[in-house]
Parts: structure tokens; C-alpha cells; sequence
């Protein structure tokens, strides 16, 4: 079976994919954004990407040549990306809509992907970079089509995102840009690839057609697995977060529900993992000092914030499947989340699960969790056998194939 795997603009997962079907010894070809060459040094990936706003951009650029991939065949299309870079930074200055830079990008990303589009039996690409006419090239040289798309339906987060920015303030426009993108190849696609319940139940909301979505879980990294093992307080009662900071993750929410926590008179402490713009903590908050900021932290580097926290919170407004929180519940950490994370919580037996754009049900979960050392324990040791069974990556890649073989079948 020889598929082709396109990347869009950004890495996402898909070279995870690539990595977890080598045992299969299939044919891959990654067609992706810029993968330097290994004799370009990293002070000159990081020069460069001082001009385009990008900090360090050799750390995310280098995961595409990593050791695992080197067997894997590659195709670069460096320019969409180097563009979408450089143009947001004007776009930014002078407020010229950053939703038309991303639209143009990726419609540039997939005219020029689609000449490689040929020889082959799959074609799995990320939703968004099958326009162009991309996917009605594959189709005409008889490949099957899988559609990957990380996230809600289109209409679902920009609903979401009303309440977490305000009813007035559009983020999401279904009707233009990426986003129509988007919407076109989940509709053009022979089978569209979700990575959880919620995001398939929302396609179905909207009326998709429930015979073309698959689900498939995304695996989590075997070393983070049953990390935690005692579950008692030490001397302050440590709340983690991790992710980007914004509103859309619901940083504002868990602000909240800490001011609340203070007036209890708990000795606590809020860790949050991440980088972002949107966090703007109040007086009170600063003045506390219940709120750490770590900044970015390397995937080995988070194992210590796993094992020394207390409870994980992640209260999305909208998601996929957070790889972090499933990372947290891997660890063995008790998890409060909203359903829209796309967590794979039964409440009340491996996580709690809250109300979206309530600070109070947080408030409320964060308060049992405390009081009840055995309800966290419980919690965390039913996340672990969640995460092992049904959440690693060979389970992915066999259930992959198996999307594959019925579709080409």
C-alpha cells in the first residue's frame, strides 16, 4: 500500500501517523511545509526566524527531520509557509485580517502540493489542504481519500468561541478563508478522521453524514504512563495546567474559579505549563501570588510536573482531543474538564467532567477534589487504564489501517 500523507501548513500529528505505520512496512511520501536541510545550522533557522516573529523556530522545524523520520520520504513546500509567516507580521501592524493571510496560504500550500498527488492507493491530508483541486486529483487517479480534522465542527466552535470572546467578536468564519477550506474537503473526503466522540457528535449536529466519519484516538507517549503514585497533599494543594493560554482553553475560567479559592483560605498553589497572550491576571491574583507561569516546557520536562501536582484542569471552551489532558490522565493525575475538551471521561470514574463557561462548576469540582484524597486516586488510576488501553499508538495504527483497507476495499 503506498499512501501519501500532507501535512498542510504546520505539523499537527500526521508525522506521528507516518512514524506508527512504519511496522506495517507500507510506502509513505510526507508532503509537508519547509523540512531543512541537515546541513543548515540551527543559528540560521533561528536568525531567519527572528524575522519572520517565529522564536526558536529550529526547535519546531527539526521535530519534521527527527531520527524516525529519516527512512520516510519527504517533499517540502517551503514557500506558503515562509509567506504566511512574514505577511502576519505586517498584518498584525497595520490590522489587515490575519484570516485572509491563513486562507491564502493554504489554498498557495495546496496548488503547489498537488502535482505529487499521483502513484498512490491513500491520501490522508489535514483538513484544509485538500482545495485546489487537490482532493479532485486524488480521486481521479482512484485514491481514497481520509480527510484528518483535530477539532470541532466549524459552526460548533465558532458558537463556543461567542462565549468564551463575546457574542460579537468572530473568530471562527465557516464561510470564508481556512475555514471554508476546511468545511470543503471534510465534505469532499471519502471518510473524514475525528480524534474523539465530541467532535464526531458536533459533524453529526450539523448535519454530516455519520457514515463518513471514523474515529480514531491518538496515542500518548508510553514514558508518561502511571507517573503519579502517591495522591496525598504535601504542604500546598497544586493545581497544573497545561497548553496554550487563551480564552479558548478557558484560562479566564480557572483566574476565576482561583479568586474564589483564595477567600476559602486553602493553601494552593495554580501551575500554568504554556505560552499565550490572552492570560491577564487581576489584582487580587497578583497580589496572592496563587498563579505560576512556567512559560514552554519540553515534552521530557512536564514528567516532573506530572508527578508533583495535585489535580490537572483543563475547562475548554472547545477542542479535539487535548493531547495535554490526555497526557495529564496518562500520568495518573485526577482531571477536571469540560466535554468539549473531547477527554475520554466518564464522570466520576476516571475524571470530572464540568459545564463549559463555568467558573463555579470549576470552583466546585476543584473544592471535592481536595476534600476526598480517595476520589483522587480512584480518578487517576481508572485514567491511567484509559490512556493504556485505548490511547497508544499502536492502537492508532491499527485502527488506521484498518479505516485504509475498508475504504480501498
Amino acid at each position: 500500500m503506498k499512501i501519501i500523507i500532507s501535512t498542510g501548513l504546520g505539523r499537527l500529528h500526521l508525522f506521528e501517523s507516518a512514524v506508527s505505520l512504519k511496522n506495517y512496512h507500507v510506502d509513505i511520501l510526507i508532503v509537508t511545509g519547509w523540512v531543512p536541510s541537515k546541513f543548515i545550522p540551527n543559528s540560521l533557522i533561528n536568525f531567519l526566524g527572528f524575522f519572520l516573529g517565529r522564536k526558536n523556530l529550529s526547535y519546531g522545524l527539526l521535530k519534521r527531520t527527527e531520527k524516525r523520520l529519516e527512512q520516510i520520504k519527504k517533499v517540502s513546500i517551503s514557500i506558503p509557509e515562509f509567506l504566511n509567516h512574514f505577511f502576519l507580521i505586517f498584518s498584525r501592524k497595520i490590522g489587515f485580517g490575519e484570516k485572509h493571510i491563513h486562507g491564502f496560504s493554504w489554498f498557495l500550500y495546496s496548488f503547489l502540493s498537488k502535482r505529487f498527488i499521483k502513484n498512490a492507493d491513500v491520501l490522508h491530508l489535514r483538513s484544509g489542504a485538500g482545495v485546489a483541486g487537490v482532493i479532485k486529483r486524488a480521486k481521479k487517479y482512484g485514491l481514497f481519500v481520509v480527510v484528518d480534522h483535530s477539532i470541532a465542527h466549524p459552526l460548533e466552535l465558532c458558537e463556543q468561541l461567542k462565549k468564551a470572546y463575546g457574542s460579537s467578536k468572530v473568530i471562527v468564519d465557516p464561510s470564508f478563508g481556512l475555514w471554508k477550506y476546511v468545511l470543503h474537503d471534510c465534505l469532499e473526503a471519502d471518510i473524514v478522521l475525528v480524534n474523539s466522540e465530541y467532535v464526531r457528535s458536533t459533524f453529526i449536529n450539523y448535519g454530516f453524514q455519520e457514515s463518513k466519519l471514523s474515529v480514531v484516538n491518538l496515542g500518548v507517549r508510553e514514558d508518561f504512563l502511571g507517573l503519579k503514585t502517591s495522591y496525598a497533599i504535601d504542604k500546598e494543594f497544586v493545581i497544573l495546567y497545561t497548553g496554550a493560554l487563551s480564552k479558548r482553553k478557558g484560562i479566564d475560567l480557572i483566574c476565576s474559579a482561583a479568586e474564589m479559592l483564595i477567600t476559602t483560605g486553602i493553601n494552593f498553589r495554580i501551575i500554568m505549563v504554556g505560552k499565550g497572550e490572552d492570560l491577564s491576571l487581576s489584582d487580587l491574583l497578583l497580589k496572592s501570588g496563587v498563579i505560576t507561569l512556567e512559560g514552554h516546557v519540553s515534552q521530557d520536562n512536564l514528567k516532573d510536573y506530572f508527578t508533583k501536582s495535585d489535580i490537572y484542569v483543563f475547562p475548554s471552551y472547545c477542542e479535539g482531543s487535548a493531547q495535554s489532558l490526555k497526557e495529564a490522565m496518562g500520568a495518573g493525575l485526577p482531571v477536571i474538564a469540560t466535554n468539549e475538551s473531547g477527554a475520554p471521561i466518564i464522570h466520576g470514574e476516571n475524571g470530572l467532567l464540568i459545564k463549559s463557561h463555568s467558573s463555579q462548576d470549576l470552583y466546585n469540582a476543584i473544592l471535592l477534589l481536595y476534600s476526598n484524597q480517595e476520589l483522587r486516586k480512584k480518578l487517576g488510576s481508572s485514567a491511567v487504564l484509559e490512556i493504556r488501553r485505548n490511547h497508544n499508538w499502536e492502537k492508532y495504527s491499527n485502527d488506521l489501517m484498518k479505516v485504509y483497507e475498508k475504504g480501498l476495499s
